[in-house]
């Protein structure tokens, strides 16, 4: 908390005494996750309720950054646990509202993933569909049928409507055979557990809708909300949190910094006209950098914001890279050039990366469009650019893209391959209580561990290594179901190709590099 209050010590104090609803707009290195935790260490030192504290975020990593400094101190720890709730919004959604809902419908939820959604609704509609097909091409042109079935192609929507990339569709005539097939579709990948994330918050709002007392509920079970991230959070997360939220009724404490929303532009995903709202709270001391970008960042960003350059002086030269498209792929070398030059002092092991990715182009026309301008080839790090049919196979490849980044996130994708393959298998047992029985015998828990090593290795596949992996893999399950294999399990873990490996930069001229004097 120190380096927070050194930087705006009464912005930051205004922010942790003041009560109420209010906004705060916090710029880049303003200390902002840091005074979000103490925040809430503060209120609970004097919380004496039952009730607790709801803190939500856009992304995993802020949450787990605000679990992170929680953990440090004794009553921090406290908002980890009952009555209170620090999670995306999304969970929050899943935990509270979604999933209790479908529950008790007697509906399974097997796996709220886009991807995966998108993939079985690829396979699914690609082997028939015929007038839905064709709808879908006519009215989303350009763009093939299949890519408008694609993990933004489909969602639950009140009224008969269907939402496609953003956009109402005029299939609200539920007679249409378009319709009809697009109905029966979502009830396969739903009798299959499936859902996107999209759908979760359409059965919050049902949920709601069908029993308003929840709301008076959550009010009463959270009489604080503080959401962090609050400038990417999209218009009907916003909607949805304000219908249980209203900041008359419910102390809402919003923070985030308008001019760093990832969906700038989209008038899709964009709460600009929502965040920030009044009164608003300004933490514009920034230790990332000082005065001389500072003054300048000012007076080109989204919202007039005074930030103080509070970062201290390296005595670095200032760069600006001018590119123009044939020149795009030359920028991350050049900007790995400028780095490894200003940064030559330090440990030579020490790696220099730029990173980024989108799921689907922007479609506006502009240059560049986004991060991915700059790089070549495929940037889908979730893997979304990857093909094949719906497969063991195809969910491996996605498991180990996921373990790159997170080796338990790989690890929770392959045990759901798993539960889709078992509910293959033809027995009469659920996957619950296979893999109950599976992870209770000590020498199948260790055969299934030492595959799943195997499986989310970086070595590539090839059939006869899908071969070895896979074998005791298959019996460790068989053993497990106490019966073998139906051929559409055997189909599931057969070996099929998966194409859409990612490729390197590729390396060119350098682009033009503008440098000021260091400051």
């Amino acid at each position: 908390m120190r380096e927070a209050c050194e930087a705006d010590i009464e912005g930051v104090l205004d922010v942790l005494v003041r009560r109420g609803s209010f906004d705060v707009q916090a710029c880049p290195g303003s200390g902002k996750t840091t005074t979000i935790t103490t925040k809430i260490v503060v209120l609970l030192e004097e919380w004496v309720t039952a009730a607790g504290v709801c803190v939500v975020t856009h992304t995993n990593v802020a949450r787990e950054e605000i679990q992170r400094l929680l953990r440090k101190s004794d009553v921090g720890r406290v908002a980890l646990a009952p009555p209170h709730f620090v999670g995306t919004i999304q969970s929050f959604v899943e935990t509270f509202l979604a999933r209790p809902y479908l529950r008790a419908k007697g509906i399974a939820v097997e796996q709220v993933d886009n991807d995966a959604f998108a993939s079985a609704a690829a396979s699914r509609y690609s082997g028939g569909f015929h007038q839905l097909r064709a709808a879908l091409k006519n009215k989303h042109s350009p763009g093939s049928a299949d890519e408008n079935i694609s993990d933004q192609s489909v969602e639950y929507a009140a009224g008969g409507e269907l939402t496609f990339g953003g956009r109402r569709t005029g299939f609200k005539d539920p007679n249409k055979p378009a319709v009809q097939q697009l109905a029966k579709l979502k009830e396969e990948l739903r009798a299959q557990g499936l859902f996107r994330h999209g759908d979760m918050l359409h059965f919050a709002c049902q949920y709601l809708d069908e029993f308003p007392w929840a709301v008076h509920a959550l009010r009463r079970r959270f009489p604080i909300l503080i959401v962090d991230e609050m400038q990417d959070t999209s218009p009907a997360q916003d909607a949805l949190m304000n219908r249980i939220f209203p900041p008359d009724v419910i102390e809402v404490q919003r923070v985030g910094d308008i001019n760093q929303r990832i969906y700038d532009g989209d008038s899709a995903t964009d709460v600009s006209t929502t965040f920030p709202r009044e009164p608003v709270l300004d933490l514009g001391h920034s230790r990332r950098f000082g005065s001389f970008i500072a003054e300048r960042i000012a007076d080109v960003a989204s919202r007039t914001q005074v930030i103080f350059g509070n970062g201290v002086a390296t005595g670095g030269r200032h760069s600006v890279i001018l590119f123009d498209e044939a020149t795009a792929l030359d920028v991350i070398p050049q900007f790995a050039t400028i780095v490894g030059t200003a940064l030559a002092h330090l440990d030579h092991r020490a790696t220099v990366k730029a990173i980024g990715a989108r799921k689907r182009p922007a479609g506006s026309g502009a240059f560049p469009d986004s991060l991915v301008t700059y790089i070549e080839g495929p940037t889908h790090s979730d893997g979304a650019a990857l093909e094949g049919p719906e497969s063991l196979c195809l969910r491996v490849e996605r498991a180990k893209i996921a373990a790159r980044e997170n080796y338990v996130r790989g690890a929770h994708d392959l045990m759901i391959a798993v539960r889709m393959l078992i509910r293959r298998w033809g027995c009469s047992d659920s996957p619950a209580v296979v893999l109950a029985r599976l992870l209770g015998d000590l020498r199948l828990r260790r055969d299934l561990g030492t595959s799943i090593r195997g499986l989310l290795s970086e070595h590539p596949i090839g059939v006869e290594v899908w071969g070895q992996q896979v074998r005791p893999f298959m019996a460790a399950l068989e053993s497990a179901a106490g019966c073998t294999p139906s051929r559409n399990a055997m189909s599931f873990a057969a070996w099929h190709e998966v194409k859409g490996a990612l490729r390197a930069v590729s390396e060119k001229g350098p682009a033009s590099v503008i440098e000021t004097p260091p400051t």
